[in-house]
């Protein structure tokens, strides 16, 4: 259920909760959060920010967009949403171009999740989302990004730029115990592309994703 979970992250900008809460609370602690955020990347040695530095403010900036993520639908916080993603974005934007994409040897693999995910969620920034894949392709071959994540991330440029996506890995739920995925290129090899960038360990067949979705999708 974790990698289904992941998937989820993957394909939504938003996840709303359904816990009876206060909306007062997760928002105040969504400021706090941002606030901390702030002040760590101003404190940073720009324009090298070092590695543990780095690993330290993309953490930070994770915990901050599954903060927001998560937060109750009713709360409607947009313009809060609009505030961070551009912080968020533009940070993360300055950060790689110093030091070019966040590389698993380097940084390691939480922080290159963490990274992928910051890019996977920057749905309002196409061009930034692009300008990251074709980081992330030129390492493919060297072992420096996974396969799976670049996947997403290019079937996600490929839905937000109206195109169709490659891996089936982007989807909605269309009602009660019924998810679809987004238009397919060539729907007969898509469990080969699947297998290929590793989609299929973790997520299995795109009929075997289907259903495991369409359960999700009944919550």
């Amino acid at each position: 259920m974790l990698a289904i979970a992941l998937a989820l992250l993957a394909q939504a900008p938003a996840i709303p909760t359904e816990e009876p809460m206060s909306l007062l609370d997760p928002l105040a602690e969504l400021d706090a959060d941002f606030a901390l955020l702030q002040r760590e990347v101003a404190a940073l040695a720009w324009p090298e920010p070092g590695i543990e530095a780095s690993k330290r403010i993309l953490s930070r900036m994770f915990d901050v967009d599954q903060r927001m993520r998560k937060l109750p639908s009713s709360s409607e916080p947009g313009e809060r949403f609009g505030r961070v993603d551009a912080f968020t974005r533009e940070t993360f934007a300055r950060l790689i171009g110093k030091t070019g994409w966040i590389t698993l040897s380097r940084y390691g693999e939480e922080a290159a999740q963490a990274a992928w995910l910051i890019v996977q969620h920057a749905d309002l920034d196409v061009a930034f989302q692009r300008d990251v894949l074709a980081r992330m392709e030129k390492l493919l071959a060297t072992g420096e990004v996974k396969r799976d994540n670049y996947a997403y991330l290019w079937d996600r440029v490929a839905v937000n730029e109206g195109r169709k996506q490659r891996f089936g890995t982007q989807g909605r739920c269309t009602g009660p115990g019924r998810w679809e995925p987004r238009e397919i290129e060539d729907p007969a090899r898509v469990d080969a592309l699947r297998e290929q960038f590793d989609i299929a360990r973790g997520n299995g067949t795109l009929a075997q994703y289907t259903a495991r979705m369409n359960e999700l999708c009944r919550r």
